[in-house]
């Protein structure tokens, strides 16, 4: 197993809705997962980041794979290959050593545009909401009403997993489920589950 994994700037973004705790667990999780392989049962908010960053490791450790054997089929048939002669002008003449570096120094640009582009998305305060949400459909819309809302993520995904839990939204499978957009276009967030209002001593939720 490798001795680190890797962390891109960009994942400050996706980590800022959590709090200390949920960031603490999160990426204990990822090393321990990159140590042993054993997916963790995380319960907070940093279970919908934990499949986007696993996978960003799951990919390194392929391609560290793909290397070694590639280096251990080189040994086989002979050791390192030989080095590459330095590319001769029609004149016969070999380049400039300034010349030939500038070549080189470009197809390490071009390489290096390549691992750019093949570095994952890193998820968006909507994509953490979409995550969380347990009804996925008119995404485009729930899009457009997500940009309205002004309140932070992470009081939607609490909201959430309180409602979650409510007679509503757990019978007949889900049924009187809200659409996403209508949740966020009608601020139910701040709805009270049953169990609140008890409390409360205010009038039921619906």
């Amino acid at each position: 197993m490798p001795t680190y994994i890797k962390l891109f700037v960009d994942y400050l973004d996706a980590i800022e809705p959590l709090g200390d705790a949920e960031r603490g667990r999160l990426f204990t999780s990822l090393l321990e997962y990159a140590r042993d392989g054993a997916a963790p049962q995380l319960c907070g908010n940093e279970r919908f980041l934990f499949p986007m960053m696993k996978s960003q490791i799951d990919r390194d450790n392929k391609a560290l794979e793909e290397l070694s054997e590639t280096r251990s089929q080189a040994g086989k048939m002979g050791g390192r290959p030989k080095k590459q002669a330095k590319p001769k002008k029609a004149n016969g003449f070999c380049e400039s050593k300034k010349s030939y570096d500038k070549d080189n120094d470009k197809e390490k640009d071009k390489d290096y545009d390549k691992d750019q582009d093949n570095i994952p998305a890193v998820a968006s305060a909507f994509d953490v909401f979409w995550q969380a949400y347990p009804k996925k459909v008119g995404k485009i819309a729930a899009k457009k009403a997500f940009d309205k809302v002004k309140v932070p993520v992470e009081t939607l995904v609490q909201a959430i997993d309180q409602q979650k839990c409510s007679e509503q939204w757990s019978k007949n499978n889900g049924q009187y489920i809200p659409n996403p957009a209508t949740w966020l276009n009608q601020g139910r967030w701040e709805d009270e589950t049953p169990e609140q209002a008890q409390k409360g001593g205010d009038l039921p939720w619906f």
